[in-house]
């Protein structure tokens, strides 16, 4: 008797489960199929935004020049690489793996 009420009890939450499932992604399916009216969203500025407006005023200073305008190859690339060198982002020795040579034969 008491293995029928261990399978019943399995059986109804393994049904629950799959009911529960189903109903969040109902729920989710109803949300995207139908969604909210976006067109009152962002039009009126909060309190934050109001006084930015009032009291934030631009300076010459705020156009700030390009930082990378007075940098020459040398302040970027120096430690890395010449410039004559090919680029490849692992920093590796030119011949990481020494090249087997021939021996000679000497007659």
């Amino acid at each position: 008797m008491a293995t029928v009420w261990i399978i019943a009890l399995v059986i109804t939450i393994a049904a629950s489960l799959f009911f529960a499932y189903n109903a969040i992604h109902y729920l989710l399916f109803l949300l995207a199929t139908h969604p909210k009216d976006a067109n009152d969203i962002g039009h009126v500025l909060n309190e934050f935004e109001r006084r930015q407006l009032v009291e934030w005023m631009p300076r010459l200073s705020d156009f700030r020049k390009h930082d990378d305008e007075n940098r020459t190859y040398d302040d970027v690339f120096d430690r890395y690489r010449g410039e004559n060198d090919n680029y490849a982002p692992a920093h590796f020795p030119a011949r990481y793996f020494p090249i087997p040579t021939t021996p000679t034969s000497s007659s």
